[in-house]
């Protein structure tokens, strides 16, 4: 039987980035790293040692530095007992409204540079890159936290003296600004792995993000075992120092190298959209004013100003609900609760992952949505053990919220713009955030609760649920727009590859290397499909039969992964 030629046309720029990290062992299939083409070559480097080892370091500082201002539930209680802003109440009431005021104040400021921040970042990282990321959140984390720790301390019985509002907010501005900084640098680590392994990295960055927010608590209960205030600071802000020099160490040579090949492959796909491929996003590669003018960029802008808006609203009146519920009388365990359950979504991070490649972004967006109206609508009724359940819709609606819609921003924008769109969606967040302290004040004054901070967090759903049905129609007819389209993509080049083997005779080298990673790569996207893995496997004994290795090793193995280990 003639063997059919060989089509002239490139692989898929898609297929390009998923082969990037393939190392392939010594077989008569497998290129060696010599005879691989320069493109290749670098794509190689990806999930390299080096590289995991700056992904594993990075979400280390990630979780301890990036998000501690959102743990204000924790911070605000050590700031009081400290004596911070106690000349704003009499004596009598040391826990006063306008003191509690200034205490959301203080957060507001801290999380609207944390927001404005990010803005500000991204659309610097695409031109800067990680390691600017990494020096500049070091130090201005590191600068915040000590000002944090040294300034409003004030003497027993004294009444304060005038420059602890100015300092205190410089130190939130500190630290919500070089976490943004990290923030940002946590969404460039899932490029320095495998592309089978992005979505769970950039899962668990988003959950460790979330996941920060802990820290505050070991703050807190440092301090009531009679550590003051500025030793904790102090120490931590040399641990980020620390940490953050040795990471910026870790980012040079090979990590920065991977980043470089990945922005050319990025490049390449962006060709291939212009030329009327429907094989990716139907953004990629266009200008940015094009992007902007779309369904999805409206889409993800709303998501932003309505949903994070939400996430920060609640943790910064948090504390307001639970004293208002009576959580003083229990010396604060349930503030505890809710800071200490903010990084349990990092168990979760592997089934958000699945719900997204499983069911794709309208879906989970969805989920999404049902989440927050969980937690709003527990918030409004007034039993402080009821407010448990809201503790763990609302850990798992920030994890997935953001999870979810960075993925949403890679996946539907592309690499090439993702710095520059998320620029803009947080520039915008960042003003509304500025709300955040005026509603709940408004909240307060004439309700006597935040209860109607509630109602409002609950109205701002419904733009997202009108915008996610378009979402879901417009999907349907892009599929490719779809995380979901991931699985079906993987299917049809199976499918493609399976035909092509099926009329040869011997499949030559291209063919081979092509079936071999598609399998590989299909294998993980399908996992629990026990049907569909066996025909991936039955692909790779073909493949081997063909190039004249007995497929003994596939048939032996009760392991798929131990399949794909000898053969690749």
């Amino acid at each position: 039987m003639m063997k059919e030629p060989v089509p002239t046309d490139q692989p898929d720029a898609e297929d390009g980035r998923k082969d990037g990290g393939d190392d392939l062992a010594e077989s008569d299939v497998a290129l060696s790293s010599t005879e691989a083409a320069p493109e290749e070559r670098n794509d190689a480097q990806a999930g390299g040692l080096r590289q995991w080892a700056t992904v594993i370091l990075g979400l280390l500082v990630t979780v301890l530095f990036s998000g501690p201002i959102f743990g204000w539930a924790s911070w605000q209680p050590m700031l009081e007992e400290d004596g911070v802003y106690r000349d704003l109440c009499d004596s009598s009431e040391p826990l006063c409204e306008a003191r509690s005021s200034r205490m959301v104040l203080l957060y507001t400021v801290g999380q609207m540079a944390a927001t404005i921040g990010l803005a500000v970042v991204s659309f610097l990282t695409d031109r800067a890159g990680p390691l600017f990321l990494v020096v500049a959140g070091g130090l201005l984390a590191s600068a915040g936290l000590l000002v944090m720790g040294q300034g409003g301390q004030l003497d027993e019985g004294s009444t304060g003296p005038a420059d602890v509002v100015d300092v205190l907010q410089i130190a939130t501005i500190l630290i919500g600004a070089g976490g943004a900084c990290l923030i940002m640098h946590a969404m460039k680590l899932a490029f320095l792995v495998q592309p089978r392994y992005f979505p769970i990295v950039m899962t668990f960055a988003n959950c460790l993000i979330d996941a920060s927010a802990v820290v505050p608590v070991g703050f807190y209960q440092s301090y009531r075992m009679g550590l003051s205030r500025s030793s904790i600071f102090g120490f931590y802000a040399a641990l980020c120092l620390g940490l953050t020099a040795l990471l910026s160490l870790s980012w040079c040579g090979p990590p920065l190298r991977t980043l470089e090949a990945c922005n050319a492959a990025e490049l390449r796909a962006g060709e291939e959209v212009e030329a009327g491929s429907s094989k990716h996003p139907r953004l990629h590669g266009l200008s940015v004013r094009r992007q902007c003018a779309s369904l999805e960029f409206a889409f993800i802008m709303v998501v932003f100003t309505t949903q994070v808006f939400t996430s920060n609203s609640y943790l910064g009146y948090n504390k307001l609900l639970l004293e208002s519920l009576g959580d003083a009388e229990t010396d604060y365990a349930y503030v505890q609760i809710f800071t200490a359950l903010l990084p349990a979504s990092a168990l979760l991070a592997p089934l958000y992952s699945l719900l997204l490649s499983k069911k794709g972004f309208a879906a989970t967006f969805f989920v999404v949505i049902f989440l927050n109206i969980t937690w709003n609508t527990v918030a409004l009724v007034p039993s402080l053990q009821l407010q448990l359940m809201g503790f763990l819709a609302f850990t798992n609606f920030r994890a997935l919220l953001f999870s979810t819609a960075f993925s949403f921003l890679g996946h539907t924008f592309g690499n090439r713009t993702f710095g520059t769109i998320n620029g803009l969606c947080s520039l915008v967040t960042g003003g509304l955030s500025y709300l955040i302290w005026p509603c709940t004040d408004l909240s307060q004054r004439f309700f006597g609760s935040v209860s109607a901070m509630s109602v409002l967090l609950l109205t701002l759903c419904l733009p997202l649920i009108l915008l996610n049905f378009r979402l879901a129609q417009f999907l349907r007819k892009h599929p490719a727009g779809d995380a979901a389209a991931l699985i079906g993509l993987a299917r049809a080049r199976l499918s493609r590859l399976s035909k092509k083997l099926g009329t040869c005779a011997v499949a030559d080298r291209d063919d081979s290397l092509e079936a071999l990673r598609a399998a590989k790569d299909a294998h993980a996207l399908l996992a629990g499909n026990a049907v569909e893995q066996t025909n991936v496997l039955q692909l790779v004994a073909r493949v081997l039969l063909f190039n004249g290795v007995h497929p003994d090793v596939v048939e032996a193995s009760g392991d798929p992964s131990e399949i794909f280990a000898q053969v690749m």
